[in-house]
């Protein structure tokens, strides 16, 4: 889609030449991001160019080169742009600067559109909006602090992050986006002590839970299931408090809002905003309480 005159672009034109100047040793000019794109074919003409700079840009050892991306140019709802490695490394070092990586959903069983997926590379967003719960700002309403108290459940933090992971994966759904690659990508991060899981227990029997890799005092959430009603609430407030007893700063849910986050506290923030909090918190030792714990703490008043 087109941008307006001198306003930043809506679409993936621009960021192509932008990448490759950078992987060529070169600041590009960020005028370039803010030309309006009137002929939509010149998009697909960019892609390549994206995943020739990302192809550069994401094997260097120094991966500070994704602060110097005018984020606040992003698109705010789509894509920022598509290539680079699928691992823990950029992952990482994205995380850090307020990217994420997000292959797109697609039927499993639809091979043909797989292919075109991986053609066009790793889809990195920077969203505008963000959705965001501040630590120690959950909320629950009157039903929900009844369901928890009656639950007679437990939570752990890393203690069962392949089930959680797995859970996550449905690969039977129309919405499947967590690839074989993407889930390597997060137990390597789990193995470097970057991404966790927290688990909900009914006994010994998991019913929800969620994983996410935290960046100091920033926690983003990748994914989230429940086998049992209120079982992902519970893993979000759970998560939030957890988090708060730490000295973090935020739960991040990226640019997705359900139904239900209204009734749990969570809000929307501008990017601006999110960035500001991330830059400044990102490198604070945020050391969360792995233990398990009862659900029943959550519904105190």
């Amino acid at each position: 889609m087109a941008g307006g005159r001198g306003a930043p672009i809506r679409g993936l034109c621009g960021w192509g030449v932008f990448l490759l100047g950078l992987a060529l040793g070169r600041r590009p000019s960020e005028r370039l991001l803010r030309l309006g794109v009137r002929r939509l074919q010149l998009r697909y003409l960019d892609w390549p160019l994206q995943r020739l700079a990302l192809a550069r840009l994401t094997r260097r050892s120094d991966q500070g080169w994704w602060d110097t991306l005018p984020a606040d140019l992003s698109p705010t709802d789509q894509p920022v742009f598509f290539g680079g490695r699928d691992d823990a490394e950029s992952a990482i070092a994205g995380f850090r600067a307020g990217f994420y990586p997000m292959p797109e959903p697609w039927a499993a069983a639809d091979r043909r559109r797989r292919a075109l997926l991986d053609l066009r590379g790793l889809p990195w967003h920077c969203p505008d909006p963000r959705a965001v719960t501040p630590a120690g700002q959950a909320q629950t309403n009157k039903s929900l602090r009844r369901s928890i108290r009656n639950a007679g459940w437990t939570t752990t933090m890393d203690g069962a992050f392949e089930e959680v992971l797995q859970q996550c994966v449905r690969p039977e759904s129309d919405n499947y986006w967590i690839t074989p690659r993407h889930q390597q990508t997060w137990r390597d991060l789990h193995h470097r002590g970057a991404a966790h899981s927290l688990e909900v227990w009914e006994g010994e029997e998991l019913v929800g839970g969620l994983f996410g890799i935290q960046t100091g005092g920033v926690f983003y959430v990748a994914s989230l299931f429940h086998t049992r009603s209120n079982a992902s609430k519970v893993a979000d407030l759970d998560l939030n408090a957890r988090l708060a007893a730490a000295g973090g700063a935020l739960v991040d849910a990226g640019g997705f809002w359900y139904d239900y986050f209204d009734s749990v506290g969570v809000k929307k923030i501008s990017r601006a905003e999110f960035l500001d909090t991330l830059r400044r918190t990102r490198d604070d030792t945020v050391t969360i309480d792995v233990a398990r714990l009862p659900v029943d703490r959550l519904a105190e008043s």
